[in-house]
């Protein structure tokens, strides 16, 4: 085959976002303006951990030798 009777490349310039930063991006904006417990959108498992009182950090609780039984 000559040049002159390739066809030409496909375009590979993008200008919008993949579809996976594009959903990322949505996800994140939409927690951000107002993410609801009983959002149906969210998941019944990630909804309860929401719900869930945060767990205490290591500087808030005692020594573990305070809080171990070293009988």
């Amino acid at each position: 085959m000559s040049d002159d009777t390739r066809p030409p490349l496909p375009r590979t310039e993008r200008t919008d976002a993949p579809l996976y930063l594009a959903r990322y991006l949505e996800r994140q904006r939409r927690n951000t303006d107002e993410d609801t417990p009983d959002d149906p959108s969210v998941p019944l498992y990630l909804q309860r951990f929401r719900r869930r009182s945060p767990s205490p950090t290591p500087d808030s609780l005692p020594p573990l030798y305070q809080r171990a039984d070293l009988g």
